[in-house]
């Protein structure tokens, strides 16, 4: 976790089960500095679950080295047991996000697709950013920002973008949708963004005053012919 600005323990009783544990029945150590956090108050012979968040320019984050870690207080009075083995680990499942095109035609659907691995135990909703870059209205406004896509059991769930099919002849610019971080799940390193290219289908239109004969000659003519944002000559 290079770059952290510290660390906070998260826990709670298994009567709460991970993941999207209400805040108030999950307890919240205070920022830590160092790589050690000693759990006070917990009830004798409990089964808990605890797991270590990283604050990155104040947003709190889970790593991919942060699993779930579910553990068992001794009965009460029992001598204290150094370095247990009955800990169990659970991995925080990584969310990513792909498309399958990498470009489509303006007016279709872009189909992005959101994955966990490992799967859910049961449905987890995940933020979805979705933006897009160019000057044309190719995406309804109302399309734009972010949205919450649930992942059931299976590990993925599937969202479409419909996108406009305007007569705008400039770029439409690509269209991206970005994982936010979330509860119940971390950031994937390298598949956090999938990104499609939007097909402008619309010619350029000409401006038919711009067309000039420019002189003349006994053998020669030069037209002057100005498409929009462009200039060209040509001899004929």
């Amino acid at each position: 976790m290079v770059g952290a600005q510290g660390y906070e323990v998260r826990y709670w009783s298994t009567t709460s089960p991970f993941p999207g544990v209400p805040a108030e029945e999950a307890y919240v150590g205070a920022l830590i500095t160092g790589t050690s956090y000693t759990i006070g108050g917990l009830e004798p012979d409990t089964e808990y679950r605890a797991v270590v968040y990283y604050v990155a320019d104040g947003a709190v984050l889970l790593g991919t080295g942060s699993p779930t870690m579910r553990f068992i207080t001794l009965a009460s009075g029992a001598p204290t047991q150094a370095n247990p083995t009955s800990p169990v680990l659970e991995r925080v499942p990584g969310a990513s996000i792909s498309t399958d095109r990498a470009m489509i035609d303006e007016g279709e659907d872009a189909v992005f697709t959101v994955t966990l691995d490992p799967a859910p135990a049961s449905p987890l909703a995940v933020i979805v950013d979705v933006g897009h870059y160019g000057d044309g209205s190719i995406v309804a406004a109302g399309e734009l920002g972010p949205r919450t896509v649930t992942v059931p059991t299976g590990g993925s769930a599937r969202f479409t973008v419909p996108t406009l099919d305007n007569t705008d002849p400039k770029a439409n610019g690509p269209l991206y949708a970005d994982i936010v971080g979330g509860d119940g799940y971390r950031t994937s390193l390298f598949d956090s963004r999938a990104v499609l290219v939007i097909n402008n289908d619309d010619e350029a239109a000409v401006e038919v005053e711009t067309i000039a004969v420019k002189q003349v000659t006994d053998t020669t003519a030069t037209i002057i012919w100005a498409p929009i944002g462009s200039d060209m000559q040509w001899l004929v």
